[in-house]
């Protein structure tokens, strides 16, 4: 529950002034908030001010609670420097009393809807001075004013408790070389409550927002990074999977990623955030092996889930071992095993000719 009186407010227009202030009694649930208002005026003046009838119209929460209420009837005295505090009267009858500042009493009893993040609601409060002299009968007439004292304009607060808090919650990629993963929403949480929200995306783990006793409205920024899948380089080896293509031969791997290039590599499994590009190139067989291509997966593509590679290569039947424009060793493989041939032959034309090795 929350209670109050407000700061007087004051129209200066005349002379002497009038003033006015609100008191307050308001119990919020979520928001829902049941009040109660009165209005007290006054002036400096201890003569008093008009023996006049005065009527006001109160708006609360913007919404007008009628023109028919009596701040003082022609007959129940002055407004003097003792706060007059009008009743729930439209007729201007003996329960329009005075009383100090410190006893309101309520005009207005009832209910009414705010923002669950709003710790205020306003009040407007209009008067009227509607007649003159002992002879005025009937109504107040509010239609017809002899001044109007203008429209005075109150801050009721709120309890902080059992309010709304909002929260702005946004989660921000981590490096600016990946495609923006931004996230925001705005929740609602009760005043001192707590909150668990849980975002994914494409390419990112599960993002947890969290957060207990919460009293404030604020902005909630988390980092998130991206889901992490491994490259896996694999050999077929003589017709077997392999893990990598030791000893069969070797390639290049680069990334956009920020790695550094691999050279000369028979082996690499390794992870990467979503979306990596990575490029095997410069496949290049060991002595008396051949390379047949990609068994499968691709020498390029994008990283999104774990992937392999897997290259190909078989073993040679025979190989020559030389430099260029010099003689060198002919190799041959018996049994799984390779030899040296200090002969070999070929057939030339039905003849066999001797290769020196």
């Amino acid at each position: 529950m929350k209670t109050g009186i407000t700061a007087d407010q004051t129209v200066t227009t005349n002379d002497p002034p009038l003033y006015a202030f609100v008191a307050y009694e308001t119990t919020r649930s979520g928001t829902s908030v049941d009040y109660k208002i009165g209005l007290g005026v006054y002036t400096d003046n201890s003569g008093g001010w008009r023996n006049n009838r005065w009527a006001c119209e109160i708006t609360i929460n913007g919404t007008s609670q009628g023109i028919n209420r009596t701040i003082k009837n022609q007959t129940s005295g002055t407004i003097g420097t003792t706060p007059y505090w009008p009743m729930n009267d439209t007729s201007g009858g003996s329960s329009n009393v005075k009383s100090s500042k410190s006893e309101p009493k309520y005009l207005y009893i009832g209910n009414t809807t705010v923002a669950g993040n709003l710790t205020e609601f306003t009040v407007a409060v209009r008067i009227k001075d509607t007649g003159f002299g002992t002879g005025e009968t009937g109504t107040h007439s509010w239609g017809k004013p002899v001044e109007d004292w203008g429209t005075f304009n109150f801050t009721i607060p709120l309890d902080e408790a059992n309010r709304d808090v909002s929260l702005y919650v946004k989660k921000q990629k981590v490096d600016g070389s990946y495609e923006d993963a931004a996230f925001w929403k705005t929740i609602s949480v009760l005043y001192g409550g707590s909150y668990s929200e849980t975002w994914s995306g494409t390419g990112f783990s599960n993002v947890i927002f969290s957060e207990d006793n919460v009293t404030t409205d604020h902005d909630v920024t988390k980092n998130a990074n991206r889901t992490l899948h491994y490259l896996d380089l694999k050999g077929y080896l003589d017709n077997a999977i392999k893990d990598n293509i030791t000893g069969y031969g070797t390639c290049s791997l680069s990334f956009n990623d920020g790695t550094s290039e691999k050279i000369n590599i028979s082996d690499y499994y390794a992870q990467h955030r979503y979306g990596t590009t990575y490029t095997f190139s410069n496949v290049k067989p060991t002595i008396g092996h051949t390379y047949k291509g990609v068994k499968s997966g691709s020498l390029t593509g994008t990283i999104t889930a774990a992937t392999t590679t897997t290259l190909s290569f078989v073993t040679n039947d025979i190989f020559a071992n030389c430099n260029k424009n010099q003689p060198g060793d002919v190799y041959i493989k018996v049994n799984g095993q390779w030899k040296r041939a200090s002969q070999v032959y070929y057939n030339k034309n039905g003849t066999w000719q001797q290769i020196n090795g």
